[in-house]
């Protein structure tokens, strides 16, 4: 069975690979810059912020439903309204792929391609 990118919740003290992709996201999406987020793989405060503005952004009206948590309401929300699944990220591994090339990706998330022959 594929080892996914995410776990199921990311929150406050969350560390590694899963939280530099969401950091990736919410810069991509404007968010990151705005408030102001330390790309240093680590789900602190301004995190939080930044994923509250994305869960306005998508749409969340209840107050309680707004927590900066960045769990299954908020990437179903992604997934319909942005076409963004993360939850079909893989984690850490090596990807073979048909096109004799591999995906190295380490356990601190940086990719590598490589090409090799028979």
């Amino acid at each position: 069975m594929t080892r996914m990118l995410f776990p199921p919740y990311l929150n406050v003290g969350s560390k590694g690979a899963a939280v530099d992709w969401l950091h990736t996201l919410l810069f991509a999406l404007g968010i990151g810059a705005i408030v102001g987020i330390e790309r240093d793989n680590t789900y602190g405060p301004k995190t939080v912020e930044a994923v509250k503005c994305l869960q306005a952004r998508l749409g969340f009206i209840a107050v309680s439903d707004i927590d900066g948590n960045f769990g299954p309401m908020t990437r179903k929300a992604l997934k319909e309204q942005m076409g963004i699944d993360v939850d079909a990220i893989p984690g850490p591994g090596v990807w073979a792929i048909e096109t004799r090339e591999t995906l190295w990706v380490g356990s601190d998330g940086t990719a590598v391609w490589g090409r090799h022959e028979d």
